[in-house]
């Protein structure tokens, strides 16, 4: 659940030098849910980093959202930022959890020497969905974390290093965790979600996304679909190729903004999400019929030619 209203906003900083934020020992032996004169908290709380948190000992609910979830010795609870969430152990009781805090984008960035589009990749599984697992169903996890932990404990020689390498393996292995999910998605070929939904799933992703460069894959594992069958949906249901698509969106957006802001046309451009201006001029010609410049000063009715196809409409009659 992404954050709410009335919820804490809990920052923390790494700091420099480090690739983690840990929180350890006895600091994490206490009453949760629970303010310092003993009173119940009602709202939650979201962080600016990803949370990864194990349970030593104790009873009690992770609440997110409406979702209560029960936990106990060894349960484990990935968080990303932003998203609300709370703790609670069994009343009259403390429970005992530490906590490993890191910043994805920033470490991928600067440790992993991915370039752009994997680093995107990466982060989209990273930071898809919270998930509570006990330790015995997620082994490998559970252990790169005690290992972190423990290299944090002790800070012997060189344990900056060992860390670093460390985090690396458990941020891939959060991303094997949420792959698996979209491959077993993949595999039902229509069984559990009708085309309508999946379609529908990709072009609000589309619409949410259209400004950065965007690629089939990433909508079709937006969809949970390979991109084989998202190829299939568009064309079926949207009479064209889903990067065409965007670009449909895209010079949709333009329009707007050129009528609303008189803006620049090259700065257009790069706003909707076009890196090559000569890209984002010949699909303009394609969709409106003429250049940015001929149509921004006729300001004919190619707006309404745009409004009219309007794909959402199009299924919606099927």
């Amino acid at each position: 659940m992404s954050k709410n209203n009335g919820d804490e906003f809990q920052y923390f900083e790494i700091t420099n030098g480090e690739d983690v934020l840990a929180l350890l020992g006895s600091d994490g032996i206490r009453s949760y849910g629970v303010d310092g004169n003993g009173e119940e908290i009602e709202n939650g709380h979201f962080h600016n980093l990803l949370e990864i948190g194990i349970c030593r000992w104790g009873y009690g609910t992770l609440t997110f959202g409406k979702n209560k979830i029960p936990y106990k010795n060894g349960t484990i609870v990935i968080i990303p930022k932003n998203h609300s969430h709370s703790v609670k152990n069994r009343e009259g009781e403390k429970s005992f959890w530490e906590y490993l805090y890191i910043n994805p984008a920033v470490f991928l960035e600067t440790r992993s020497g991915m370039d752009k589009y994997e680093i995107r990749n990466y982060l989209e599984q990273i930071e898809k969905r919270v998930f509570v697992k006990q330790r015995e169903e997620l082994p490998i996890l559970a252990s790169e974390v005690d290992l972190i932990m423990d290299q944090i404990r002790m800070q012997e020689y060189g344990y900056r290093n060992c860390v670093r390498g460390l985090v690396y393996a458990l941020l891939m292995e959060i991303v094997k965790i949420n792959h698996e999910e979209f491959e077993q998605y993949q595999g039902k070929d229509m069984t559990n979600e009708t085309d309508i939904l999946k379609i529908y799933r990709a072009l609000d992703f589309i619409d949410e996304n259209f400004a950065r460069e965007i690629r089939a894959a990433d909508i079709a594992r937006a969809a949970y679909v390979s991109e084989t069958n998202l190829r299939q949906m568009f064309g079926n249901y949207c009479g064209m190729p889903p990067m065409q698509y965007v670009n449909l969106v895209r010079i949709k957006a333009a329009c707007k903004l050129i009528l609303k802001y008189d803006s620049n046309i090259n700065e257009t451009a790069y706003k909707v999400g076009f890196s090559n201006i000569s890209t984002f001029i010949n699909n303009f010609k394609l969709y409106v019929g003429e250049t940015p410049k001929q149509w921004k000063k006729k300001m004919n009715s190619a707006e309404k030619k745009l409004s009219d196809y309007d794909i959402f409409a199009q299924i919606t009659k099927r």
